[in-house]
């Protein structure tokens, strides 16, 4: 878990609350640090400053933001795990995100070679900025 190395989570989900969040947490047996867990009043509050978007729920509004907006407010590299599978990849990619889907292979175009360890299907990231978290549902 990012919190467990020290990471700095920023959390937006429009429909979850903190405490409701921190009981389900424990529910699983998952110790939080609050200190290192924020939610945010908006998904553009919790990217702003930080490494990765991580979509976890298929809230429909997630489709609609303006991830160009927030590419802009990202530190780079910028990257974006699509939980869900339910995003537009090429256009994340398009805009300047490093696309990583869960649960779903990454598929080179033909005759693309890996550029990145991420394309030799290495889907670990490590973080040494503090805040390390993106928004919905984590």
């Amino acid at each position: 878990m990012l919190m467990q190395d020290g990471a700095l989570v920023h959390v937006y989900d429009p429909k979850v609350r903190i405490e409701d969040a921190l009981v389900e947490f424990k529910a699983h047996g998952i110790t939080v640090d609050e200190k290192n867990l924020t939610f945010s009043n908006s998904a553009k509050e919790a990217v702003d400053g930080a490494h990765a978007v991580i979509v976890l729920t298929e809230w429909d509004e997630f489709k609609t933001y303006n991830y160009q907006e927030f590419y802009n407010l990202m530190l780079k590299p910028a990257f974006f795990f699509d939980g869900r599978n339910m995003m537009n990849h090429q256009q994340l990619e398009n805009i300047g995100f490093e696309v990583h889907t869960i649960g779903k292979a990454r598929v080179l175009a033909q005759g693309a070679q890996p550029t990145s360890m991420s394309d030799c299907a290495i889907d670990e990231m490590r973080t040494s900025s503090p805040k390390g978290g993106g928004m919905g549902g984590m």
